[in-house]
């Protein structure tokens, strides 16, 4: 008896188990995206609004750095719309440092430098460091920037690590590195 309460609560659970796997591998769809409702007074005030324009794109690769040197690009930020455009530093990642932000807006049609510095102080290997920077296009409120690359030694030890075994305290050994 004990035996057929086993064998039943072994088919319910995997009963449950299946169906439950069924629905979330076929549940219902919730249908396209609905699409924001948008206003011509919107449109409008958009198209006569400021416009930014990242010129040659929002990533630069810096390629091949040496650890512990410093490198630099500048972002040409262009007003392409309407109204006066202004740009402010967000945030950073935590080895990324953003300069030159001018503080008055940016006329119609103008174009204004942001400089986008990084030190390569990481470990050897791929790197992406980034800055958010806010503006007032009603279409694009935030541009993210970004720099990569990778990082080398100029010189280093392989393996990074010297063993000497047996080595007693006031004892002295040397060894020979190629």
């Amino acid at each position: 008896m004990r035996l057929i309460g086993i064998l039943l609560t072994a088919a319910f659970c995997g009963v449950t188990v299946g169906a439950a796997i069924a629905y979330v591998e076929t549940r219902p769809s919730a249908g396209p995206p609905v699409q924001p409702l948008v206003r011509s007074t919107d449109t409008a005030a958009a198209g006569a609004g400021p416009r930014v324009e990242v010129v040659g794109g929002t990533t630069y690769n810096f390629g091949t750095m040496q650890r512990g040197t410093t490198k630099s690009h500048e972002f040409t930020f262009r007003n392409v719309g309407q109204a006066p455009l202004t740009l402010r530093v967000l945030s950073t990642t935590c080895k990324c440092t953003v300069g030159d932000v001018p503080n008055a807006p940016v006329p119609p049609g103008a174009s204004v430098q942001v400089r986008l510095e990084w030190s390569a102080v990481t470990n050897m290997g791929e790197y992406r460091q980034s800055a958010a920077i806010e503006t007032n296009d009603p279409l694009q409120s935030r541009v993210n920037l970004s720099v990569e690359g990778s990082v080398t030694e100029a010189s280093g030890i392989y393996p990074p690590e010297l063993i000497f075994d047996k080595v007693t305290a006031g004892e002295t050994r040397s060894a020979d590195v190629y």
